[in-house]
């Protein structure tokens, strides 16, 4: 049952992932900052982050502070090393 959902939570912070790297248009302004659409799924993201890898907290709060592109493109690369470490 814990793998099950932590599959289901995998594949829900990839697909979310996904969207926010490559919807610019969909979920950022003209300056790169997350829009409101946007900041609905990182919120989402975010618990499943903060369920999944605990110790993203100080960059999930960079996150927060800070929601452009290039801070999102940080966490995901963040997030894939903990994934696939070198």
């Amino acid at each position: 049952m814990y793998l099950k959902n932590h599959r289901k939570l995998y594949e829900e912070l990839n697909s979310i992932l996904e969207k926010l790297l490559f919807g610019i248009d969909t979920y950022y302004s003209k300056d790169l900052v997350l829009n409101s659409e946007g900041m609905k799924l990182l919120s989402r993201a975010i618990r499943i982050i903060n369920t999944l890898y605990p110790q993203l907290r100080f960059l999930i709060n960079e996150v927060r502070a800070d929601p452009t592109y290039n801070v999102i493109i940080k966490l995901v690369s963040r997030i894939k090393e903990l994934i696939e470490p070198s």
